[in-house]
């Protein structure tokens, strides 16, 4: 059995060598009124307005937008990984 069905598809998707998931960090999150997006180094906000905003960060800055806006705490060594990965490709 091949194909795309469902339990191959998001593992294709997130694995690829071309997916944008292979080659840079993206985190959502949904609270009331507010959807909370990182791509890269860009965190941006969108309300149901259609308002929002974005911005850039330093890869420094990465591991606090994630604890801060994300609520994900990266250990030392993950934070210095991600540092590093974003400082060599910026």
């Amino acid at each position: 059995m091949g194909g795309t069905g469902p339990c191959r598809f998001p593992h294709r998707l997130s694995t690829h060598p071309r997916s944008p998931f292979v080659s840079r960090l993206v985190v959502q999150r949904t609270e009331a009124g507010l959807r909370r997006t990182l791509v890269g180094s860009t965190p941006a906000n969108a309300r149901p307005d259609g308002s929002g905003d974005e911005r850039g960060v330093g890869a420094e800055e990465l591991t606090t937008v994630l604890k801060n806006e994300f609520r994900i705490a990266l250990g030392a060594g993950g934070a210095a990984i991600l540092t590093r990965v974003y400082r060599v490709a910026t």
